[in-house]
């Protein structure tokens, strides 16, 4: 039974299937593969045992794990106003809070603060940043001097549109420019 029960969680099975296989009779010194067919008792074992029977048992513990979340997690045991204050602070729990930003009044920083907050700008901003990783990463051990300068001179291009971007955005969102996670 140790044996088995070592086969089933997984510990020293080789060397049982090996002992196994070896095995002569009782009080008999063993041969080494004296008896193959042992190798298939053994292998069979494992499938029914290690397999289907752990599956088995960790599929009931799951069940039981399951059925106990649902019978405590109705909130059996809350009046209805404590019940109610969990459902409200899981509510809130799920809601995702934004800042609202404030349009600026000056008419410029107005349409700035448009253009900016306008979903494709997002994605402009995402296409350059992803095109100017592309371009940093095509740089190559034995490159021309001329290819090196053309990558030169088109990072130096991204470079100054993302400092047009930064400013552009400052102008727009002003002091709420610092406390965006995006921006910092």
């Amino acid at each position: 039974m140790l044996t088995y029960f070592k086969m089933i969680i997984g510990t020293d099975w080789i060397q049982a299937v090996y002992s196994g296989v070896d095995a002569v009779g009782i009080d008999l010194n063993p041969k080494i593969w004296n008896n193959y067919g042992a190798i298939f008792y053994f292998y069979i074992f494992l499938v029914i045992g290690n397999v289907l029977i752990r599956n088995l048992f960790v599929g009931v513990v799951i069940d039981n794990f399951r059925q106990m979340k649902e019978e405590l997690g109705g909130f059996l045991l809350l009046n209805e106003m404590q019940r109610a204050w969990v459902e409200m602070q899981i509510f809130l729990q799920r809601k995702k809070l934004r800042q609202m930003i404030p349009e600026p009044e000056n008419s410029f920083r107005k349409q700035c603060f448009d253009i900016v907050q306008h979903h494709r700008f997002n994605y402009l901003v995402i296409f350059l940043i992803v095109s100017n990783t592309v371009l940093l990463g095509v740089r190559y051990r034995t490159e021309s001097g001329h290819f090196e300068d053309i990558v030169d001179l088109i990072n130096k291009i991204f470079l100054a549109i993302f400092h047009i971007e930064a400013i552009f955005n400052i102008i727009a969102l002003g002091r709420f420019y610092f406390k965006d996670i995006w921006h910092k």
